[in-house]
């Protein structure tokens, strides 16, 4: 059964005209099966960098829309030399830049971090690129770059062409989005920190997400927003079969899950000039630890530390009190009582700009933020009407 492929190749893996050949001819290879793919290219490594140190040389103060226009040429260049690669292999093609009639990356006028419009996206994509693939004709695309409704060019920011990639495979309802890669998948660690690391054979995206949130490369969060649920994701390597090794990243984020603690939490604050050094807080921490308090978490800043736990709160509280004296601390506070509700999925940022109003509202008693999610210390008896606000 034929299948369909959008496949991105990133700036690393492109970093010169052998490296682009050996894509090319991973592209041929699977074509030869009886597949159809969509290729998408980044920039040849080095290249934007290049452009963007040009146009400052120039001008320092060159306004964005006038460096999307610039930066561009580096996709477009990719793009063009991708194409003659699989021409000259007898692989039937067609590039599409921004200039291209047709051109399928419709976008908002954000320059630098412009956003896909996805109805317009899927009509441009229905009158260009479908028609090439039934036709037997493998479309190159520029990545990174869009063309806003008013015809501007735009860039996607951080991640851009995997941006693109994703939209169009969405767009056209792939069977697999491919992303080739310099380490051909995901590992247990970093395998340039990790030399034991291990490659994972199959990731849930929600795992996938997570790592991702905590500073691993895996793949850029606007790719999280615009997958279909039913879309795998598979990172390769460039010297490995495109639609047979790697790991497979599959399943779902949801909008927005709402995650509220099954247990009461508990909240002691202890100030002081020494509260938040670290022996305060490990000491804090084992104490907890050898009553059998369970630490859900905990925040150290300038003359305090705040921490999060179950246990029962009076006997905790007695125990971290004997803190105070042993370290010249001023006092210690106890809140009982309170709930964690946690947010998260593929709208967070949507909640993270609601924090200055969450910071105003005197049922939240803290708020807990990083890149993957939002957690709010709620009284009890507030849970469910601040949960109804999301």
């Amino acid at each position: 059964m034929c299948s369909l492929f959008v496949v991105k190749y990133g700036g690393s893996v492109l970093c010169d005209g052998s490296g682009i050949r050996e894509a090319a001819q991973q592209v041929k290879t699977e074509i030869e099966k009886g597949n159809r793919v969509v290729v998408v290219v980044s920039a040849l490594k080095g290249v934007t960098d290049q452009l963007l140190e040009a146009t400052e040389s120039i001008n320092q103060n060159t306004p964005r829309f006038v460096q999307d226009h610039i930066i561009r040429l580096g996709e477009e260049q990719s793009t063009r030399l991708f194409t003659s690669a699989l021409e000259l292999m007898g692989v039937p093609s067609e590039e599409f830049t921004v200039d291209s009639p047709g051109w399928p990356i419709i976008t908002d006028d954000v320059f630098g971090n412009a956003e896909p419009l996805l109805g317009e996206c899927r009509r441009a994509v229905s009158l260009s690129l479908k028609p090439l693939l039934e036709r037997g004709i493998t479309p190159v695309v520029c990545g990174f770059v869009g063309r806003s409704l008013n015809g501007m060019v735009t860039t996607l920011g951080r991640g851009g062409t995997d941006t693109t990639a994703t939209v169009l495979s969405r767009c056209l309802g792939a069977d697999e989005l491919v992303l080739v890669k310099d380490v051909g998948g995901v590992f247990s660690a970093d395998p340039n920190l990790v030399p034991a690391s291990e490659k994972l054979d199959e990731l849930s995206i929600k795992d996938a997400y997570h790592l991702s949130s905590g500073g691993a490369k895996v793949i850029h969060d606007k790719v999280f927003r615009h997958k279909n649920p039913e879309l795998n994701i598979r990172i390769i390597s460039k010297g490995e079969g495109l639609s047979e090794t790697g790991t497979v990243l599959n399943g779902e984020i949801p909008e927005l899950d709402i995650l509220v603690s099954d247990e009461a939490i508990h909240e002691v604050s202890l100030v002081g000039e020494d509260a938040s050094k670290s022996h305060v807080v490990k000491d804090t921490v084992d104490r907890l630890a050898s009553i059998g308090g369970i630490i859900h978490s905990f925040e150290a800043c300038e003359n305090s530390l705040c921490v999060c736990f179950t246990h029962d709160a009076l006997i905790a509280l007695k125990s971290l009190h004997e803190l105070v004296p042993r370290y010249g601390l001023k006092a210690i506070s106890l809140k009982e009582n309170l709930r964690l509700v946690t947010l998260q999925g593929r709208n967070i940022d949507q909640v993270k700009a609601r924090i200055p109003e969450l910071l105003l509202d005197q049922r939240v008693h803290r708020i807990y933020a990083d890149s993957a999610k939002v957690t709010l210390a709620v009284e009890q008896a507030f849970v469910e009407e601040v949960s109804s606000l999301f």
